[in-house]
């Protein structure tokens, strides 16, 4: 399962389908470093590099390979010191985001004998012309006004632009969903082969910290005072917010239905289920927004709570 999910993961690379394998691969590898405290099954992905060098792409496979290994090496070991699953997850992110930034730099230079910015630029900037070419060629044979056209291909520089902009939280967001699927598949691996060990008793949620919290919230006032500027102080927040958005989703979305499951009318849960449902669909934004601006409320407010008690001690 390991090495067929790992080469799933490097054929469809960059998909949704990409994501969930590689999370099932380093899953399944975790599991057996858990159950075996044996690191010898790391050189299972040996033949998932050896697929990418003779068959498809060596780079996609060496990298798919090492972020498996990532984010499969602090799942395996973190549950053994503490039950919980956040610092679990920020571990694994953690490694996963570091292996992929070495790895691309390698590649970077090994490329272009650089691993600047500007060695960056000069791979994707001829792709970029290509597009602004193709796209003003598409509009011009279909008539459209100077001023459209020229408003269109600007359109794509500035897409390009937010896209760099945002890459670290484009990266950690990436890392993220990995790294909760990798927790799922592994912790429903331990259920199947019935090796719960020290998460036997635990539910194993995530619980952001409330300085979590606190750096949403001053990121939200300011990208709400200085607006989605490129100044460094808003790119920073819209990319931290970016970050924790997540898992502040996840607390906001869980609670929820906790509160929601807990209602006797059944009226009241089919039209809160529908209205969650339609905002994902069709006001994606709105449902990110509200869940994880409830979920930061709810970890700040749970964290205070748990804090007090533990003074009162």
């Amino acid at each position: 399962a390991t090495v067929i999910s790992a080469l799933l993961g490097s054929l469809f690379c960059g998909s949704l389908v990409s994501y969930a394998a590689i999370a099932l691969s380093a899953a399944c590898l975790a599991c057996l470093i858990y159950a075996t405290d044996s690191f010898y099954y790391l050189l299972s992905l040996l033949p998932v590099i050896a697929v990418g060098i003779f068959v498809s792409n060596a780079g996609v496979s060496i990298l798919v390979s090492l972020v498996i290994v990532a984010a499969a090496v602090p799942i395996s070991l973190i549950p053994n010191k503490t039950k919980d699953r956040t610092s679990t997850l920020a571990y694994a992110i953690l490694a996963m985001s570091v292996m992929t930034v070495a790895v691309l730099l390698v590649f970077l230079y090994l490329k272009t004998g650089s691993a600047s910015i500007k060695s960056l630029k000069g791979i994707y900037e001829p792709y970029v012309d290509v597009i602004k070419i193709e796209l003003k060629e598409f509009l011009t044979e279909n008539e459209f006004s100077e001023e459209i056209i020229s408003t269109s291909v600007g359109y794509v520089d500035v897409l390009i632009k937010t896209i760099v902009f945002h890459l670290p939280s484009i990266l950690t967001i990436t890392m993220t969903v990995i790294a909760y699927l990798t927790t799922v598949f592994f912790k429903l691996c331990l259920k199947l082969l019935g090796i719960f060990g020290d998460l036997a008793d635990t539910k194993w949620e995530i619980s952001p910290s409330k300085a979590a919290s606190v750096i949403y919230f001053i990121s939200y006032l300011a990208l709400i005072l200085l607006g989605s500027g490129e100044d460094v102080v808003s790119l920073t927040a819209s990319n931290i917010m970016m970050i924790f958005t997540p898992a502040f989703v996840v607390v906001g979305v869980r609670v929820m239905y906790n509160w929601i499951k807990t209602r006797e009318s059944k009226t009241f849960k089919v039209i809160c289920y529908f209205t969650a449902v339609f905002s994902l669909v069709f006001n994606i934004s709105m449902f990110l927004t509200i869940f994880a601006t409830s979920g930061a409320i709810i970890s700040f407010v749970l964290r205070k709570k748990a804090i007090d008690i533990e003074k009162n001690k």
